[in-house]
């Protein structure tokens, strides 16, 4: 009989988790940093430094007369002294400094999505690190678990970078796949590639669905376990194929309460918006009023949001975490 009882209980999962996050406030901040986003700053090239910026005024300084008389001839007496000077200003900037800010540009953009990357694993890692901890009735600390958390960075980087490549490259397959079967005009050959087309478009689906799957027990063995990220998704994915229909219905009761959460400060927002619209002409007075209403909310419902999905991150975590160490070691090798 024993072998019959549910692996978990949605309302016992969720009694557990919120006595823990509200009890264990620093796993807020936890919750906070695995939905925060980096932002870096643009900056110019090493090599474009002050004395190419007084180089490139010389060049605005001493225009010349011949090249003003030459963009006319070019562009036409009707061209306008405006257009002039939006044609000089590219034409008086060097072409290596356009390649060169292009590949600062590539750069940015690569460093900001590896330190992003970086970002997320550690804060998921101290994240689930300081879920467990208080668990088992210890000390959470944000020092602790981020010391912990950097064991992990590795693992749950692979997690979040192999397998949505692998997944993208599929979708890569399908697009080739559609447009040869647009381009060649041979039936049978339409008839082929739509079949294979189906079986990719099947197959892409399925792993994408059990990605998702897999990926919260992925996570939680990394931490627990300590094993590598391959590792700890193929021991996802045999969880997940056992539980799929469990894990869908949690995940939408969260997705559900999250929805309904965030609705209110989101509903505030818009019915004050909504207001403002409906007495822009009617009541100059009572718009002035909504308006100074939303200025004066904007930043505490800002925070709001900010900490309340900081608080349901932190609180969906420890719900999967709970979930987890109900069945942790049950399905190995299954």
């Amino acid at each position: 009989m024993d072998n019959q009882l549910p692996d978990w209980e949605i309302g016992k999962l969720y009694n557990q988790a919120w006595s823990i996050v509200k009890k264990y406030k620093v796993l807020w901040i936890f919750g906070l940093a695995t939905g925060v986003g980096m932002s870096f700053n643009f900056n110019l090239p090493g090599n474009f430094d002050s004395d190419s910026i007084k180089d490139i005024q010389k060049n605005f300084q001493s225009f010349p007369g011949e090249i003003a008389l030459g963009a006319k001839a070019v562009l036409g007496d009707a061209t306008s002294k405006q257009a002039e000077i939006f044609s000089y200003l590219f034409s008086a900037i060097p072409f290596y400094l356009y390649v060169i800010l292009a590949i600062e540009f590539i750069a940015i953009i690569i460093f900001s999505i590896m330190i992003g990357i970086i970002f997320k694993a550690w804060s998921t890692g101290a994240l689930l690190e300081g879920i467990q901890t208080a668990l088992s009735n210890g000390t959470v600390s944000i020092r602790d678990s981020s010391e912990k958390a950097f064991a992990h960075i590795k693992s749950l980087a692979w997690l979040q970078v192999v397998p949505p490549l692998i997944l993208a490259s599929g979708f890569v397959l399908i697009i080739i796949i559609i447009l040869i079967t647009i381009i060649i005009p041979i039936l049978i050959a339409k008839i082929l590639l739509g079949v294979l087309l189906l079986i990719a478009s099947a197959a892409i689906l399925y792993g994408l669905i059990y990605y998702l799957l897999s990926e919260i027990w992925a996570t939680r063995i990394v931490v627990l376990e300590k094993k590598s990220g391959k590792e700890s998704l193929f021991g996802g994915y045999k969880i997940a194929r056992k539980k799929t229909w469990a894990m869908i219905l949690l995940g939408l009761v969260n997705i559900i309460l999250s929805f309904s959460i965030m609705a209110i400060p989101i509903l505030i927002v818009g019915g004050i918006i909504f207001g403002m619209v409906l007495t822009t002409d009617d009541n100059q007075a009572l718009w002035a009023v909504l308006l100074a209403i939303a200025i004066i909310l904007i930043i505490p419902i800002f925070v709001a949001i900010t900490l309340v999905g900081g608080i349901l991150n932190a609180f969906k975590a420890t719900v999967w975490s709970i979930a987890y160490n109900n069945i942790r070691g049950k399905y190995d090798g299954k």
